[in-house]
């Protein structure tokens, strides 16, 4: 097929019904007599990434970076690939220099945080993820997230802020269940459970994370949806 529109919109009827191994040879087709076009590269890797083919949607992506090196969505994309791969410190290097290109967005911090939690540096990730929320003080994912790191730290009453605030935002109110004393003041205070997520087990989280990421810069109903999946995920 060598209508690159027409290879686009079959490959895309394709993978809206789940038919992803035919849209890589739709594309693959097309790239044959394309071999460069982007929006090939870019729909095939797409593709690939369904199928759990990552080698072949990590190579698409080197390619497509070859042609837009400073692109930080791709950088970003591509990192995503290199953690299901098991190659965390590339992944990170990768969001390291997509947070270069993209300094002021908020998106660049929260995803490089759950890189820097699954390499064990809690530290360095809630430090992100203040970033974040210091560029976007409305990010209630972020201080969700940041309150289950500092809960892993031993950091209770940090945590417990970090929650009140993440469902401040979100208007999420949660069952009191749990009675929490302050060491700073001995008072009683019930709070919610506080859910506890291993920074072993990042990669679903983190792939959705990349893959919903402008809705949840835009919309306060994915932020809150979302937010709900990372509760319940954290409870499981």
């Amino acid at each position: 097929m060598e209508n690159v529109a027409d290879a686009l919109k079959e490959g895309a009827n394709l993978c809206e019904n789940k038919q992803f191994a035919e849209a890589v040879k739709v594309y693959g087709k097309a790239l044959k007599q394309h071999s460069d076009h982007h929006e090939l590269l870019y729909a095939q890797a797409k593709a690939y990434f369904q199928l759990k083919q990552f080698d072949e949607a990590l190579a698409n992506f080197d390619r497509l970076l070859a042609f837009f090196p400073s692109q930080a969505d791709l950088i970003s994309e591509r990192a995503v690939l290199y953690h299901h791969l098991g190659n965390n410190q590339q992944a990170l290097e990768d969001l390291d220099r997509a947070a270069v290109l993209e300094p002021e967005n908020p998106f660049r911090y929260s995803s490089r945080a759950w890189i820097k939690a699954a390499l064990k540096d809690l530290e360095g990730a809630i430090a992100d993820y203040e970033r974040a929320i210091e560029l976007d003080p409305e990010d209630a994912i972020a201080y969700n997230n940041k309150g289950l790191l500092e809960d892993q730290l031993g950091r209770k009453q940090s945590a417990i802020k970090s929650f009140e605030k993440s469902n401040e935002i979100t208007g999420y109110q949660p069952e009191l269940k749990v009675e929490d004393t302050s060491p700073a003041t001995g008072e009683s205070t019930t709070v919610d459970d506080i859910p506890s997520v291993s920074t072993e087990d990042t990669s679903m989280s983190f792939a959705h994370l990349a893959q919903t990421v402008k809705g949840l810069l835009r919309d306060k109903k994915e932020r809150k949806d979302f937010l709900s999946f990372l509760k319940k995920m954290g409870k499981k």
